[in-house]
């Protein structure tokens, strides 16, 4: 605030010190640090304080030597997949780490409204093929869009949805994709939402959710599409190993794989009970 300019250095002392100053203020008895950052400070902060620290870990790229560093000032590390698990594969599951699933609501989940969202968007009774996911190349959109170009031919009803935004428009990672789009000729059946903030309505709105990534560490929009009654199709990504029932809640194809994809959302297509 009082934009002082400060050496590196120097700024990570000021934030150990404001959580060790708060903690002693609050009478705090456990720290939980959410990432890899938040456990340097308190983990650090933990040390004076003699406090035990929790650390959640969301993100299953490994940070080397750094989280050799950081699971020894923890207490426990708390994983929501087995796929973050293997970043502490020097450590033993049960003991020191522990795996918990994300979760959502399900009863709110269970609950949206189709029509209202499905009038939002003017998408009517066309199926819709939507896919929920911040606007990053980790997500590939790419081979959605590659995917639905595929299909647009056989399904001339069908809708493509693609929803989320751009953390950083300077990247310009949407106007990539708006002009795959483009040359694809799909400006007519795919559709960018932006930013939703009724995922429940979204997610009942869409006959099929889709998710392209080339590698996350759970998929929390492929629960939230479970848990409103719909199919997934998921690249097999670390997390969705985890969360998928092949054949039983969805659909699983090789990273990377526009026709596989297209053909697992084709085959759901074309099946309405299935």
């Amino acid at each position: 605030a009082d934009n002082r300019i400060d050496h590196p250095i120097a700024a990570v002392w000021r934030c150990v010190w404001g959580v060790y100053r708060l903690a002693k203020k609050r009478n705090v008895v456990l720290l939980h640090a959410n990432g890899s950052r938040c456990m340097f400070y308190a983990g650090l902060a933990a040390k004076f304080l003699r406090l035990p620290v929790c650390w959640h870990v969301r993100i299953n790229d490994s940070d080397g030597w750094w989280d050799r560093l950081l699971a020894g000032w923890a207490t426990c590390i708390v994983v929501v997949s087995p796929a973050v698990a293997q970043r502490f594969a020097h450590l033993d599951v049960g003991a020191k780490v522990r795996i918990i699933y994300n979760g959502v609501d399900l009863e709110t989940f269970a609950h949206g409204d189709r029509a209202v969202s499905r009038a939002r968007w003017g998408w009517g009774d066309r199926p819709v093929v939507g896919m929920v996911a911040q606007l990053i190349p980790l997500k590939r959109h790419d081979i959605f869009i590659a995917a639905a170009a595929l299909l647009a031919p056989r399904f001339p009803e069908a809708v493509f949805a693609i929803v989320g935004s751009e953390p950083d428009p300077a990247q310009g990672y949407e106007a990539l994709l708006r002009s795959q789009v483009a040359e694809l000729g799909l400006e007519e059946r795919v559709v960018f939402t932006g930013f939703c903030d009724d995922a429940p309505g979204l997610f009942a709105a869409f006959d099929i959710a889709v998710l392209t990534s080339e590698n996350e560490a759970f998929g929390r929009v492929l629960i939230e599409a479970m848990a409103a009654d719909k199919p997934v199709v998921a690249t097999e990504f670390g997390g969705a190993l985890e969360i998928v029932g092949p054949g039983q809640t969805g659909l699983l194809v090789p990273i990377g794989d526009a026709r596989a994809t297209a053909d697992a959302v084709g085959s759901l297509l074309a099946d309405s009970d299935r």
